[in-house]
């Protein structure tokens, strides 16, 4: 009888540890849900060294601390503090992760900051995570600069006193085209070990470099036209994948190149893709087709056919093509990632920038003012645009969390 019972209590002590482990499970899910909220990326930028919009009372405070209470106060009791590593920032929402990556990150911010102003003139401007790449003329010739938004440092690339110009960035290899052997060449430069390279070397001009991951793109000259040109890093092999006509600023992102097209009369846009060799005709409407860019699998760029510029953009894995801005008004620059499409427009009388949000379907005016405004790019830091101004000029950020 004492055994029966014996196993009796066993068995009930073994249920009901059993129910305080799935609750402990439960709970320990949803505290960590609770900690992936979209202030991980604010606070980043509000706390470290010379950051751009420092935290008033945190001072006297170090990185990992200021973060901590930045998130504490940001996020309020829904954040588990204690899970959150402010380095790593590993259970923290990062606001700028696929949807897929971090669901929980469905919280819009509209923050602009001012990354550099000058007395001078800026032209270019890339992203690509927390380093925004940009050309100016503050040394009295074209330079590039890249500006780290985590610890608020500006790096000069180059020095060159025949000017560097168009950059691009993909991690931490900036390229761009250099005119210091009387003709225009790609170079790149790694930010890590601090060192650059020259990509091509032939007499002719090769300009409007573009990069991601391990590939360059760039249009090339040698051959009496433009052709676009690739070039890999992992390999060092050099390869052309255009025809006769000309082909003009080309973009990348993985293995699709794209570029528009002079062929047919009148510019369209076509893509390449490097892992199959073939190319493919993307727009076919008989009007100009321009300044292509590629995130992914979505392809924009500005369209004509309807007697003014208009933002068009194609799916690539649908073969959906779709107007996305429409007006009787010009829209300028478009750029894109995965959940935003950015674009300048003059509508209102003066060019201000605009942000499509491609979940939502909704479009939001970033800014409103008389300044000029050119140049911009999406990246995971946000929106970065240069602004002209009458006495100087700025690259600007908009942290546009859109999920």
């Amino acid at each position: 009888m004492l055994n029966k019972k014996g196993t009796l209590l066993t068995i009930s002590l073994v249920i009901v540890f059993v129910l305080i482990l799935s609750f402990a499970v439960v709970f320990a899910a949803n505290d960590k849900k609770a900690s992936n909220t979209p202030c991980a990326r604010e606070c980043t930028m509000q706390c470290t060294p010379n950051a751009l919009l420092p935290k008033p009372g945190t001072e006297d405070l170090n990185v990992n601390d200021c973060i901590l209470q930045c998130l504490s106060a940001v996020c309020g009791q829904a954040t588990n503090v204690g899970t959150c590593d402010p380095v790593a920032l590993d259970n923290c929402c990062n606001i700028f992760a696929e949807p897929s990556q971090d669901p929980d990150c469905c919280q819009a911010s509209l923050d602009e900051y001012t990354i550099v102003t000058k007395q001078t003139m800026f032209d270019y401007v890339d992203v690509s995570g927390d380093k925004i790449a940009y050309q100016d003329y503050s040394l009295g010739n074209s330079n590039v600069f890249v500006y780290d938004t985590t610890t608020g440092i500006e790096t000069l690339v180059t020095s060159s006193a025949n000017n560097a110009r168009n950059p691009q960035i993909s991690g931490d290899i900036v390229v761009y085209q250099d005119y210091r052997f009387s003709n225009d060449d790609i170079y790149m430069y790694d930010l890590v070990t601090e060192t650059e390279t020259r990509i091509t070397t032939d007499p002719a001009w090769q300009t409007k470099p573009a990069i991601d991951g391990d590939k360059i793109v760039w249009q090339d000259f040698r051959n009496g036209n433009f052709d676009i040109y690739v070039y890999d890093l992992t390999t060092g092999e050099e390869t052309g994948i255009t025809n006769p006509s000309d082909q003009l600023n080309p973009q990348i992102s993985g293995d699709i190149v794209v570029y528009q097209d002079h062929r047919n009369g009148a510019e369209d846009v076509y893509m390449y893709d490097l892992s199959t060799g073939v190319e493919t005709q993307v727009t076919t409407d008989p009007s100009s087709q321009t300044a292509p860019k590629i995130h992914g699998d979505k392809i924009v760029w500005l369209d004509n056919r309807n007697g003014n510029y208009d933002i068009y953009m194609y799916d690539l894995s649908t073969g959906v093509e779709t107007q996305m801005i429409s007006g009787v008004s010009w829209q300028t620059k478009p750029a894109i990632n995965s959940k935003s499409l950015a674009y300048l427009d003059d509508k209102t009388g003066s060019i201000e920038l605009y942000v499509y949000d491609l979940y939502a379907q909704t479009t939001t005016q970033l800014t409103n003012d008389t300044s000029f405004k050119d140049y911009l790019a999406v990246g995971g830091t946000g929106i970065v645009y240069i602004n002209m101004g009458e006495m100087d000029a700025s690259v600007k950020l908009f942290d546009v969390v859109i999920c």
